[in-house]
């Protein structure tokens, strides 16, 4: 599979040119031609899957679709969030686009390379490789966490821009994550805290504790350190209540748990206030229990 908008944002950003990548590759082995769009952010390309394909991007793949023997397949890859943004009509031009480029491959049957002696004997030079690879993922993993020495292998990670907009792009993810997984707790803490307490509360997360690839693991931990500072935050009105069913539905998920919910008002009247997005304020005090219990 080769992704060319990935190559031409790694030339945008001023890394390889997507001539020097191509040069390197067995095009022979090409099957699947990828192409998307994306934004700019943070000084850089990002390949973000939420924009039609740049015509200088068309323009690459038509002048390699012809070199490309085996290519089977031809995707424009967008995300469904990001579909309004072209809409149904901008998708239909991108696949009347693909199928003009498609009409531009050569003629023939697909040829498959069978393996040789030789392949096999590259195998130890490939292992090498990888372990280059992985070498320079630890080291970027070290970068990103500010714990990479300026002795180590690939030091010059640590001065490297685009590091700095990898971590803000990561801490955006888990921002969003959180968001999605607490929304009641966190449209409680932006109506009343507002965006700059309430990012700083995020921010002290991140800062403090490693990603949980599983957001429901992510947003665990959140409503555990949030709830240590509940004190500090009295002035949110109903956090405790909003953040235990929240937290109780995702311990359930997680950790087969059940639990038990006491409100003080009326949770329907609560919720519905905060998913207009408003604080709730003062509300009738209406006692009642929820219990909530893994399937």
């Amino acid at each position: 599979m080769l992704d060319l908008h990935n190559l031409w944002c790694n030339e945008r950003n001023g890394r390889q040119t997507v001539a020097d990548a191509l040069s390197a590759l067995p095009l022979d082995q090409v099957w699947e031609l990828h192409l998307a769009g994306g934004f700019e952010k943070f000084g850089f390309r990002l390949d973000a899957h939420c924009n039609a394909v740049p015509p200088e991007v068309m323009e690459i793949a038509a002048k390699l679709i012809p070199e490309l023997d085996n290519l089977g397949a031809i995707v424009f890859e967008i995300l469904p969030e990001h579909l309004p943004r072209i809409g149904l009509d901008g998708v239909q031009r991108q696949l009347e686009q693909l199928d003009q480029l498609w009409s531009l491959r050569r003629p023939g049957l697909l040829r498959v390379a069978r393996a040789t002696p030789d392949h096999q004997e590259r195998l130890p030079a490939a292992e090498a490789d990888q372990e280059e690879v992985a070498s320079w993922e630890r080291a970027l993993l070290g970068a990103l966490r500010g714990s990479l020495s300026s002795d180590a292998e690939f030091a010059d990670l640590r001065s490297d821009p685009g590091c700095s907009a990898f971590k803000d792009l990561i801490d955006e993810m888990r921002r969003a994550s959180l968001t999605r997984a607490l929304r009641f707790t966190m449209t409680s803490l932006l109506a009343a805290l507002g965006q700059r307490e309430t990012r700083s509360l995020l921010s002290a997360l991140l800062e403090s504790q490693a990603l949980e690839p599983y957001p429901p693991a992510e947003a665990d931990r959140f409503a555990i350190f949030l709830r240590r500072r509940l004190p500090a935050h009295e002035q949110v009105p109903y956090l405790d209540e909003v953040l235990s069913f929240e937290h109780g539905l995702i311990r359930a998920t997680l950790h087969g748990e059940s639990s038990e919910i006491a409100w003080s008002v009326n949770p329907t009247i609560l919720l519905e206030t905060l998913e207009s997005g408003k604080s709730p304020g003062n509300l009738p005090r209406v006692p009642s229990v929820t219990r909530i219990c893994p399937e």
